[in-house]
């Protein structure tokens, strides 16, 4: 997950993707200015994450790959 510029939009970008009702726990693999790799378990197909995603505006896709960034609600 890109654009995490104050331990707010960590703290809340975790609590988002820890209430997805696909995902079973989530942990930080690595981290640097304004990014953070998260592994997510999952209790579905990986689909389901997907869609959660779509429905939701916390985490948008990133123009590369399949990353994500958080967006800014203000």
């Amino acid at each position: 997950v890109g654009q995490l510029l104050s331990a707010a939009d960590y703290a809340r970008s975790l609590q988002y993707l820890q209430g997805l009702s696909p995902v079973t726990a989530v942990d930080v693999i690595a981290a640097e200015p304004g990014t953070v790799l998260f592994r997510v378990q999952l209790n579905a197909a990986p689909e389901y994450l997907d869609e959660a995603f779509i429905r939701g505006s916390v985490l948008l896709p990133a123009s590369a790959g399949s990353d994500y960034e958080y967006e800014y609600l203000r």
